[in-house]
């Protein structure tokens, strides 16, 4: 991890890795060495692109990605594929597979359809995977911003012993700014409300649904300073502050994180708070860092 400043903003389409062939499989079994892979599980074709490590590692780092402007980029997308090399460990991206299903939707928090929530089926992908390359539950590390952090806390719930690194998450759909999650759930839950989504789907709409399962599982929640409208709306639903000192509800081994960048929310991490977010889930306990460190 020495070399931070590699680290680009590493929205990417699959059309962009020239280094991997793509290959469809039908057993979870089979996705066991470096390749893009096509998989129909549950009923849903998933992509994924899975990097060894050819020095091996101990850790598979699982990545989510958030946002994409889908006529900039050809689904699947897998956000930070380019950092592969740059982890101590494997490598698995996943795209969101709902979103093959329209042609104009950027976002779609790996929620699934009305009928269908993705999250438990894409937990067996991984924990195959994750037997595939023999690494234990204990050192999954969740990795995602945005849309992408959401899914991980949600995927944590899931797979709890797993650890989770998040920037800028969503916490509550239903308090996303802009029209994202009205237009995602015209396309796929029947043009619901978002008040009647959070009613009837509280499981997929609020993280806190599922701090029961969370609440001892190591978290690594980085927030942009600058970023006002996660600050406000979404790091209250799992923090409190209190007088000025900010500290989890319910989360008993969550290392919070602050960094500044002027430009928000959409640029994600700063290049070199990576390897501190890489630390941080290797410790324990619940603390507050005011990194210091701005683009």
């Amino acid at each position: 991890m020495a070399n931070a400043p590699k680290f680009t903003n590493g929205k990417h389409s699959a059309i962009n890795i020239k280094e991997l062939g793509t290959v469809k499989v039908t057993e979870l079994s089979a996705i066991d060495h470096s390749a893009i892979y096509k998989i129909q599980h549950h009923g849903v074709e998933h992509d994924l692109a899975l990097f060894l490590n050819p020095a091996g590692g101990k850790k598979l780092f699982i990545f989510f990605s958030g946002a994409a402007n889908r006529k900039a980029f050809t689904l699947p997308v897998f956000h930070r594929w380019s950092w592969h090399d740059q982890f101590p460990g494997h490598a698995l991206y996943i795209s969101d597979p709902t979103l093959k299903r329209s042609s104009t939707l950027p976002l779609g928090w790996y929620i699934g359809d009305q009928s269908s929530d993705l999250n438990s089926a894409m937990c067996d992908i991984f924990r195959a995977v994750a037997r595939n390359v023999g690494i234990d539950h204990s050192n999954i590390v969740f990795y995602g911003s945005s849309g992408g952090g959401f899914a991980s806390l949600r995927a944590l719930s899931e797979i709890p012993s797993a650890k989770a690194i998040v920037i800028n998450p969503q916490t509550r759909l239903s308090s996303f700014n802009g029209n994202s999650l009205k237009d995602y759930l015209g396309e796929f839950f029947s043009g619901v409300s978002v008040d009647e989504f959070s009613a009837r789907f509280p499981e997929r709409n609020e993280v806190r649904f599922h701090v029961d399962r969370i609440e001892d599982s190591r978290i690594v929640y980085a927030q942009c300073l600058d970023d006002q409208h996660h600050m406000s709306l979404h790091l209250p639903e799992l923090f409190t502050n209190d007088s000025g000192s900010i500290r989890p509800r319910s989360l008993r081994n969550c290392s919070l994180v602050f960094f500044n960048d002027p430009r928000g929310h959409a640029h994600g991490e700063p290049n070199e708070l990576v390897p501190i977010l890489l630390s941080k889930a290797d410790g324990e306990g619940s603390d507050t860092l005011y990194s210091g460190i701005s683009s």
